[in-house]
């Protein structure tokens, strides 16, 4: 990777020019808790960065380097063919998604509809 042209996201506090990436028995899933588990850092670089995701994609799939970014959000592009997974079985470190609602016994129809929505839509994602 330190090879390569590299696109940055530059988010939060993160060291945005340093990608952690972990490959173990979960046979590519993004955890570093799982057993057996191994994971490399590794220090990119490239001229471009920004601080707008949908940008650096933009940009990866304009053919001007190499992205990490989560693979639900790519999925569409890998199977269209835009994008191309670089290193296959190696992953970025989990990012969990919440909904978050008022905490109530019985959930309204449309709260629970949602819910329901958002966990099948991130299912075809992955």
């Amino acid at each position: 990777m330190a090879q390569h042209a590299c696109i940055v996201i530059r988010e939060n506090r993160r060291n945005y020019n340093q990608w952690t990436l972990y490959a173990g028995s979960g046979g590519g899933t993004n955890s570093a808790s799982n057993s057996g588990a191994h994971s490399a850092t590794v220090k990119v670089r490239g001229a471009l960065s920004s601080n707008h995701g949908e940008v650096a994609v933009d940009w990866a799939v304009a053919g001007h380097g190499i992205l990490l970014r989560s693979e639900w959000d790519v999925a569409n592009l890998l199977r269209d063919g835009s994008l191309v997974q670089v290193l296959p079985g190696w992953a970025d470190t989990s990012a969990d998604i919440h909904a978050v609602y008022p905490q109530r016994h019985h959930l309204s129809a449309k709260v629970r509809a949602f819910i329901d929505f958002l966990t099948e839509w991130f299912a075809q994602k992955a």
